[in-house]
């Protein structure tokens, strides 16, 4: 049972983000209403409390959803191992072989320099004379 749902034109659009928006915003306020009936029918009729209305219920969940974050602190950590002796043995190559490169590049230097020769006394005559 494959259905597609297709949204056509601005006012599709706009009923689409209004649904949308009304369902986080239900998700979101149920508790709140859960919270704020529970505490009048427990706090208010049973002990003689005051009584909250939905602003305080909203309140009420947002202090008790931060009290568990900061409770329960999920964290999340995030570690990397090598744990194979083939990744050490293939980093250990790779250090292996960029440190010979690096040494051949190294021998390779001098002998540029040395293929470089000053220019003759007679190639600054010949500029000189133009």
């Amino acid at each position: 049972m494959n259905q597609e749902f297709h949204i056509k034109g601005l006012s599709g659009l706009a009923l689409f983000i209004t649904v949308i928006l009304a369902v986080l915003l239900a998700i979101a306020m149920l508790p709140a209403l859960a919270l704020m009936v529970t505490w009048n029918a427990l706090v208010f009729e049973g002990f003689h409390g005051p009584a909250i209305h939905f602003g305080q219920g909203i309140l009420l969940w947002i202090i008790l959803a931060v009290a568990l974050k900061v409770l329960l602190k999920p964290t999340m950590e995030i570690e990397f191992h090598t744990s194979s002796s083939e990744d050490a043995a293939f980093d250990e190559l790779n250090f292996f072989n960029e440190t010979r490169q690096l040494l051949d590049e190294e021998k390779a230097l001098p002998q540029r320099q040395d293929t470089l020769k000053a220019p003759s006394a007679s190639a600054s005559n010949d500029l000189s004379s133009d």
